[in-house]
């Protein structure tokens, strides 16, 4: 796929993610509408008063929730605008690791991502480096299990830069690792990247390894 078509794809979804969070603006203005009119008769009762009050704050709760998933949404269709970019690795990881939550949910995993003072920005291909890293966390995710954690972290040294995927094993007896790497050689490519199998302690992960230029 052509990077004129990549960004076409990433116009389109970012404006049905500013379509969809107008939807919700009027959600929270007709909510917030209700909420005020009830304030406004708190020493009047009537039927069920109790449960309009409790919904109308589930309302609230969730438009937030929705708000930011739409930002987020937003924030992965703009990283489909521009072949080449500077990407700050801290703020690519966290938005990878909401991205990502739902999965290891269903695995009951704990997925996190690992602050670093002064994390590394690489220039590289953004929309193709987020779904290498999407792809290094479900290979992750397949080889856990339940209460296991996977922490993500940025990495610099010299002229490179890595994002550490480690799996912490819930379990005392199990000492299993992670040998293998995904299959991502035409992605690794054109990043200039490489993907290694690392281990720390009674944890093992991978590493994705990127040039700073």
């Amino acid at each position: 796929m052509e990077q004129k078509e990549i960004a076409m794809i990433g116009r389109i979804s970012a404006a049905m993610t500013h379509e969809m969070r107008n939807v919700l603006a009027i959600i929270r203005e007709s909510s917030g509408l209700m909420q005020d009119l009830l304030a406004l008769s708190k020493d009047l009762t009537f039927p069920h008063k109790d449960k309009f009050t409790n919904a109308l704050s589930k309302i609230e709760k969730h438009v937030r929730r929705g708000d930011e998933m739409l930002t987020q949404f937003n924030s992965f269709a703009h990283s489909m605008d521009e072949a080449r970019d500077m990407v700050e690795l801290s703020a690519l990881i966290d938005q990878v690791v909401f991205l990502m939550q739902r999965f290891a949910r269903s695995k009951k995993v704990i997925l996190s991502a690992e602050p670093l003072d002064q994390a590394p920005s690489v220039y590289t291909n953004p929309i193709r480096l987020m779904l290498a890293l999407c792809a290094c966390v479900d290979h992750c995710l397949n080889q856990a299990e339940s209460g296991d954690a996977l922490v993500l972290r940025p990495e610099k040294g010299g002229e490179k830069a890595a994002v550490q995927m480690l799996l912490k094993k819930a379990s005392v007896g199990d000492r299993s690792l992670l040998h293998d790497v995904p299959d991502l050689s035409d992605v690794l490519k054109a990043l200039d990247g490489e993907i290694y199998p690392v281990t720390a302690g009674d944890h093992g992960g991978l590493r994705l390894v990127l040039p700073l230029k």
